[in-house]
């Protein structure tokens, strides 16, 4: 089973970053962290988890943002907005 990636924020009264991180305009916020692939790669160190993720950074934002446009084009379909 896939956990949600810890890093995960949607619109809320307060950021667990503090006030001077949230930018109102911003929705569905998603950070990684090393912690998020402890259950995907339990053999390897936290050294090891970072290196991934900084290797694999700009992989995985392009991917989060296609997947991303994929959902929002998804859901505008059941609100009954047609692309063209």
């Amino acid at each position: 089973m896939r956990e949600p990636c810890s890093g995960v924020r949607t619109q809320a009264s307060t950021s667990p970053w503090g006030d001077a991180m949230w930018n109102e305009d911003e929705y569905a916020t998603v950070a990684w962290r090393v912690e998020d692939l402890e259950h995907l790669t339990p053999g390897w160190s936290e050294d090891r988890r970072r290196e991934f993720l900084e290797k694999y950074e700009y992989d995985i934002g392009d991917r989060m943002v296609e997947r991303g446009y994929d959902v929002i084009e998804d859901l505008l379909r059941e609100e009954g907005v047609h692309a063209d």
